[in-house]
């Protein structure tokens, strides 16, 4: 019997139409290989799914297909998880193969959808959506934007005054690269100007876009999601072969500002907010209650982010 590379990847995949299992390919394959023989032995594409592997399960993105499996996938025996999300058109990036559109259409008509890709409420979400909307990379906590921001507005103490930043601007470069501490508007603004790019914070609970760089003309936005304490980014997924998923849009595309409004509209509907001026919060970590403004102050010192929302205070 052949000797098996000790690098070969061994995934056991579970779906919702059983078990099956990958053995053919390393650790140092890309993930745009992976994703390929995941679709071919499941007849389900990855990026229609929410991805989990570990115990306890723990989310993953396959969202860079030159990326090698080693770096996404850190043990070569695994089981991935696939929660097939109903509606998803994929995202394949492959000239030869047409995406899945979740429709009766003409597929020569160009059909578009936004949605939120889910980043981890790890106190740095806001640096994270922004990364993966420049990028298209998940990148964990994100430190090089807080550093970027530290650095900048060191080099500029007169833009970037007390009065701009709510501190001292020494004691601000300290504040923000610390991972406990939360981003906001302060953040976002200074992220805007250094990227030369329109920011568009779309808030769940009032429908209303807050966009940084507004009056700058530039020509890229990029969108992200607030629920009152939580940025994701929004992207939009089409049936152009050659551009199926978009994390940039020209500042001349008016269509994907309604298309962000709809989905606050539709968060909204479904209660998928955080009305931090009418509840209070329970931290579920230490049991303690806050209004607003301490639930902020209570999260950015100690890290807590589970929180609870309470209509009494009891």
């Amino acid at each position: 019997m052949a000797n098996v590379p000790n690098d070969t990847l061994q995934l056991r995949i579970k779906t919702k139409n059983g078990q099956f299992t990958i053995d053919t390919l390393r650790m140092s394959s890309t993930i745009g290989e992976l994703k390929s023989v995941i679709w071919s032995i499941t007849q389900i594409h990855p990026d229609n799914c929410k991805l989990m592997i570990g115990y306890p399960p723990k989310e993953i993105f396959l969202v860079d297909d030159e990326q090698l499996v080693k770096e996404i996938i850190p043990n070569r025996r695994e089981t991935l998880i696939m929660d097939e999300i109903v509606g998803q058109s994929s995202l394949n990036n492959r000239e030869n193969v047409r995406p899945v559109i979740p429709f009766n259409i003409n597929e020569d008509k160009l059909i578009r959808r936004m949605d939120r890709i889910e980043v981890p409420a790890n106190n740095s979400c806001l640096f994270v959506s922004v990364h993966f909307c420049l990028t298209g990379e998940i990148q964990e906590k994100c430190p090089r934007l807080r550093n970027l921001i530290a650095e900048t507005v060191r080099s500029d103490p007169i833009t970037y005054n007390e009065g701009f930043l709510g501190k001292p601007n020494d004691e601000y470069q300290k504040w923000i690269r610390n991972e406990d501490h939360w981003g906001g508007g302060i953040e976002l603004s200074i992220l805007s100007a250094y990227y030369e790019i329109e920011i568009v914070a779309v808030d769940t609970q009032n429908e209303r876009l807050n966009r940084f760089g507004e009056d700058k003309n530039y020509p890229r936005r990029i969108f992200l999601i607030f629920d009152g304490i939580h940025y994701d980014p929004l992207v939009v997924h089409s049936n152009d072969l050659d551009n199926p998923i978009q994390t940039s849009f020209s500042s001349d595309d008016f269509e994907v500002i309604e298309m962000a409004l709809d989905v606050a509209r539709k968060a909204k509907a479904k209660h998928q907010y955080t009305d931090l001026n009418k509840m209070y919060l329970k931290c579920n970590q230490c049991n303690r209650l806050f209004d607003q403004n301490q639930a902020r102050k209570h999260a950015s010192s100690t890290g807590h982010i589970n929180f609870s929302e309470l209509t009494d205070k009891k």
